[in-house]
């Protein structure tokens, strides 16, 4: 997925000017989160604005997508701009921290960077699209308590070491578990790389657990994986 261009189903992906590029993290979490009835989300760190577009494609007619980002924003207005949903989706360059929407919206989402403490890249939009310490979990949570109404959804995507680290500090700021599906590269591999999808709610209720795998055994896309990303993939 490192081409200038990424074609879906239904919108284009031009990332030439972003650091970060089209991933199957993206994919996974633009197709997982519930959206339900939902008609206004946040897209927090919208990079190409890949999950914008999805959820726009979805069914949610009120977009805001946050960037920091300049080059990374210019393009994802691009990206709207040569889509179907250009009067849907509104592109905000500027810190998390500084916005200030004036309602509060039903889903909440944001494919994060997750890498703490580890050594910066020299390329300073990467560093930016890489490394929490510019889009911290707090400052994710924080945003959420703040912007997110109350029967609203807060979804993300971590590693999943990060991931339980999330989950315990949103505990902590009354953000609480609604769903979680534990994401395996391969079926029955040992030591298997894995990521969390985490939905979180204002509301305290019994949560549901799940996992799939992107590959089978015979490093085939699994028919789950299938299941939930066909409606953006070519080749499915």
């Amino acid at each position: 997925m490192s081409n200038n261009y990424f074609k879906f189903k239904q919108f284009i992906i031009n990332q030439d000017k972003c650091a970060m590029k089209v991933s199957t993290d993206s994919v996974l979490l633009g197709s997982w989160c519930n959206i339900t009835s939902h008609k206004t989300a946040l897209d927090i760190g919208t990079g190409t604005a890949i999950i914008a577009l999805m959820l726009a494609q979805r069914g949610v007619t009120q977009i805001d997508a946050v960037e920091i980002e300049p080059n990374a924003a210019q393009q994802a207005s691009q990206n709207i701009l040569n889509s179907t949903w250009s009067n849907n989706i509104t592109i905000y360059n500027q810190d998390i921290t500084s916005f200030t929407p004036c309602y509060k919206y039903d889903t909440i989402v944001c494919n994060p960077p997750y890498f703490i403490n580890s050594l910066h890249s020299p390329n300073h939009e990467k560093t930016l699209a890489r490394h929490s310490n510019t889009l911290t979990q707090s400052t994710i949570i924080d945003t959420a308590t703040q912007f997110l109404h109350f029967n609203g959804t807060l979804n993300v995507i971590y590693p999943t070491n990060e991931g339980e680290l999330f989950i315990e500090l949103a505990k902590t700021r009354q953000l609480y578990v609604k769903q979680v599906t534990k994401v395996l590269t391969k079926q029955q591999v040992n030591n298997n790389k894995s990521r969390l999808l985490i939905a979180l709610s204002k509301q305290q209720q019994l949560p549901t657990y799940n996992t799939i795998a992107i590959f089978d055994k015979n490093q085939q896309y699994t028919n789950e994986y299938i299941e939930l990303t066909k409606q953006f993939y070519l080749n499915f």
